[in-house]
């Protein structure tokens, strides 16, 4: 599948998008700007242990409403 984002995506956010087919497609299917709220919330985290937490909760939510529109 090709990838297209409209923003430059973090590593770490490429990659858990990248093992999580459903998560990619709905993050895809994302505006710009909803696909930066979630980049900045997850990059933007004090640490390492939070940051991985965040991804966890954005890929978690992205699996289940196919379309994120409630963030």
């Amino acid at each position: 599948m090709k990838q297209s984002f409209l923003i430059e995506c973090p590593r770490i956010l490429k990659e858990g998008l990248l093992a999580n087919q459903s998560a990619l497609e709905s993050f895809q299917s994302l505006n710009f700007f909803k696909q930066r709220s979630i980049s900045n919330y997850v990059m933007n985290a004090d640490n390492e242990k939070e940051r991985t937490q965040r991804l966890n909760e954005v890929l978690k939510k992205l699996k289940e409403t196919q379309g994120f529109s409630r963030i």
